[in-house]
């Protein structure tokens, strides 16, 4: 029977600004916060953040805003009619809270972002803000959770027998079970249980007197512990707390289960693979502070750094984490239970000191004094190489027209391996844009460009254009290019250029090696399989086509002559015949051969079956078409008993029909080869 093949395309307008402000435009879907009822003396239920909303949909919901946000920073996009497209189709099914759409559509407009330079750090970015502010949630639920386990044990202990036992008890197991499962939404709601339960059963004044003990506890006459006391302080781990404020600390994990860093014979820290894991023992660090400590790490061999959060999850850190840093004043700010468990890692040995650093405080100083002197040397013809202007913090770099040419390539290496001192607060890769000075001089008039790199007689003409016009904030970045540094930067970016062209064709000689064997391997099992097959058809050929011509004669007896299938032999094929009859289609031919043979177990003995595959060609002659059908039949033939046992018709297309005859019959193939 032909077939008809339908293909649908679908066309997009690419007007890429109406495009580019239809995305950023998306609104995020509603969330519903019903508010909680309760009635007297009864536990309340409270309701979830949105009934609907999955892991899964919220996971889709932060993705889109995330690219809501990178795309309007953008300058332009690339293909944005077809990212815009896919955004709406996010938005649509997060409207309707329809999961499988939104992850499918998730995925289509993450594999069109990820190509876009600078998304796939800036999404990094996001997800690490996102997890800190978690861990701020969080921190807040269960100091919530602790202060209404206190009112709930101090109630009971003042109201033994109360008939509010029951509740509360029940209460204060689901806050105790959501602060063991550390998650924020059980926390809240656990919380929001025992709020409503107190305000339904007139228990409001007995809370905040009980409370009010919890949060300023009755000052006693004797002197409170130290803190090096109530933290369980040795020698060992006093650096923790004393000393500067704004001293940074690197520990480094010294358990066997350590993810990457370990110490070698000499006694130096080596990351293995030149990657780190490291977190933050404090909230909210500093990108500045973040840039600078992933410097200092990638200085001792840690060149790519796996952030894990701030506050760090020190439950966890033996396992996860390589190095945890914090700047001492900020962790004396988080509670004391977190500092004590802190503790308790470095006096058991699972972290020790790595590194402490004292001039961070005169960092920033030291970036503007060494700012400061390049653009009076600049000024006064002083240098020679390669500097930076900056002028804001956007990713696009345009890059003076060096001589020779190809140096551009060695400065933008230099630009690469020193973003963090150029621009600690950028988040994206750099952006270059090969230039003239004259039109890095309009690019920074026009915010096109954040920042320009050139050789000092090219800074020196622009820092005259900047002086005279007073119309942009400029700064001179705290490094500087030598020739030499440009030069050898120019020859590595060459070497690894060829050595990946190399790898590239080596590469590609091994794929058409691999290929050409299996090409070979495939070839010799085929030709192996001809010869069996020739072999298994030359001694059962005749039987086969015996039991062939036998269903061959009576299809087409029923398809030519119109006979009847009397005995309902095969019926399928009988039936199927008769629509076609009474739709004036007329048989002209049948064709068969043998699609397998074998045998099968028939009460335990070995029975011959075959299969035969038969096309059918009909003609209707008012429609004025030909039409072919295939059929395949099957049977088995138990000459023992002088019975045709098992028969059965179906359409070619339906094959998992035949496979399932074969396999309930236990069929051996004596025909094909597998």
């Amino acid at each position: 029977m032909a077939r008809k093949d339908f293909n649908y395309v679908l066309t997009i307008d690419p007007a890429n600004q109406a495009a580019k402000e239809g995305i950023v435009a998306l609104d995020n879907p509603p969330v519903n916060n019903p508010p909680v009822t309760a009635g007297p003396a009864v536990l309340p239920n409270p309701a979830s953040t949105s009934p609907h909303e999955t892991a899964k949909l919220k996971e889709a919901r932060l993705f889109l805003n995330d690219a809501q946000k990178f795309i309007a920073e953008q300058k332009s996009v690339p293909d944005i009619s077809t990212i815009a497209n896919e955004a709406a189709n996010l938005k649509i099914a997060l409207t309707n809270f329809d999961e499988a759409g939104a992850v499918q559509s998730m995925a289509h407009l993450s594999a069109l972002l990820m190509p876009i330079s600078g998304f796939a750090d800036f999404e990094k970015q996001q997800q690490a803000d996102r997890n800190r502010e978690d861990a701020r949630q969080l921190a807040e639920a269960s100091s919530e959770g602790d202060k209404n386990l206190y009112f709930i044990d101090n109630y009971l202990r003042e109201n033994l027998g109360d008939p509010n036992t029951p509740s509360l008890i029940q209460l204060r197991e689901q806050i105790s079970s959501s602060q063991k499962k550390a998650a924020i939404e059980e926390i809240t709601k656990a919380n929001n249980s025992l709020q409503a339960y107190v305000n339904t059963n007139g228990l409001s004044n007995t809370y905040e007197r009980i409370v009010s003990s919890y949060t300023n506890p009755a000052t006693k006459n004797e002197t409170p512990a130290p803190l090096s006391e109530r933290l369980g302080i040795t020698p060992k781990s006093a650096f923790l707390i004393d000393g500067p404020a704004d001293e940074i600390a690197l520990l480094y994990n010294a358990s066997p289960s350590a993810p990457s860093v370990w110490v070698n014979i000499r006694g130096d820290i080596v990351f293995q693979g030149d990657t780190a894991t490291l977190c933050f023992g404090q909230a909210n660090p500093d990108i500045t502070m973040s840039r600078y400590i992933e410097r200092t790490l990638g200085e001792q061999g840690a060149r790519k750094i796996v952030w894990g959060g701030a506050p760090c999850d020190l439950s966890r850190a033996g396992s996860t984490i390589d190095v945890i840093t914090f700047q001492r004043g900020e962790l004396l700010k988080q509670r004391e239970d977190y500092i004590r468990a802190l503790v308790k890692l470095i006096e058991g040995n699972s972290f020790r000191k790595y590194k402490m650093i004292s001039d961070y405080a005169s960092h920033s100083q030291q970036r503007e004094v060494r700012s400061l002197q390049i653009e009076r040397d600049v000024e006064n013809d002083a240098r020679k190489g390669v500097g930076v202007i900056t002028v804001s913090d956007s990713p696009a770099v345009c890059v003076i027209n060096l001589t020779p040419s190809e140096q551009v390539d060695g400065v933008k290496e230099l630009l690469r391996r020193n973003q963090d001192l150029i621009a600690p607060k950028l988040t994206s890769d750099w952006q270059f844009v090969e230039t003239t000075a004259d039109l890095a001089f309009r690019g920074l008039q026009r915010q096109q460009c954040g920042y320009v790199a050139g050789q000092a007689d090219d800074l020196r003409t622009l820092l005259q254009a900047l002086r005279r016009d007073q119309i942009i904030k400029y700064s001179f970045a705290p490094v500087w290019f030598e020739v030499k540094d440009v030069e050898q930067a120019t020859v590595d970016t060459n070497d690894a250029r060829k050595q990946e062209i190399l790898k590239k064709a080596e590469k590609n000689r091994a794929d058409d090696a691999a290929k050409a064997l299996e090409l070979k391997r495939l070839q010799d099992q085929q030709s192996q399989k001809s010869e069996i097959e020739r072999q298994l058809r030359q001694k059962n050929g005749v039987r086969a086509r015996g039991l062939m011509n036998g269903i061959h004669d009576f299809v087409r007896g029923l398809a030519e002559k119109r006979l009847n299938d009397a005995n309902n032999f095969f019926p399928n094929y009988s039936n199927w015949l008769e629509r076609r009859f009474r739709d004036q289609w007329e048989t002209f031919n049948v064709s068969s051969d043998v699609a397998d043979f074998g045998t099968v177990q028939w009460n335990g003995r070995p029975v011959d079956a075959i299969v035969v595959r038969s096309v059918i060609q009909q003609k209707n002659r008012i429609l004025g078409k030909y039409e072919d059908h295939c059929y395949m039949f099957g049977l088995v033939d138990d000459r023992e008993f002088t019975m045709q046992r098992d028969p059965f018709s179906v359409d070619c297309e339906s094959g998992s029909a035949v496979s399932k005859w074969k396999v309930g019959e236990k069929f051996q193939s004596q025909w094909n080869a597998n």
